[in-house]
């Protein structure tokens, strides 16, 4: 075993920030948990619903919410701003057509929003968000950015 007086502490590298990679953020910044790599609140800039096959009855649709959000927190590992996507199963948008005109042409201040039980997904060099709710919070912008 090797005497502890003799072992290098671990530092930050000296090299210049890599840039996040544009094709998968999240599963670059995934080098930590889920939480540290993209948050926990996020600003809701539009949000759907699809009607999509289901992979495993090609007969069968379903409903499926997309949330376009953007990442509040800025001690998170990808950069403040950047904008995401979460899908929720067997659910509608709870933001209808005429709430994303309002929010797009800024009719209408952007909710602060959380998700229940966010997950990643990464396969064949692309990635998701899913979740299993979504919750609309009382909080400023501004305070959402420290969390």
């Amino acid at each position: 075993m090797a005497e502890e007086k003799n072992q290098v502490p671990v530092s930050a590298s000296t090299f210049a920030d890599a840039p996040v990679s544009r094709l998968a953020p999240i599963q670059a910044a995934l080098q930590l948990p889920l939480v540290q790599a993209i948050g926990t609140v996020f600003k809701l800039e539009a949000g759907e619903t699809e009607i999509v096959t289901d992979y495993s009855d090609r007969t069968k649709k379903t409903k499926r919410a997309v949330y376009t959000v953007r990442v509040l927190s800025q001690k998170v590992a990808l950069p403040l701003g950047t904008i995401i996507k979460v899908r929720i199963k067997d659910a509608e948008s709870i933001i209808t057509k005429e709430d994303n005109e309002k929010l797009l042409i800024g009719a209408v201040k952007p909710p602060i929003v959380a998700f229940d039980r966010l997950n990643h997904w990464f396969m064949n060099n692309q990635e998701g968000l899913n979740a299993s709710n979504i919750r609309i919070l009382d909080i400023p912008v501004e305070k959402a950015i420290q969390l």
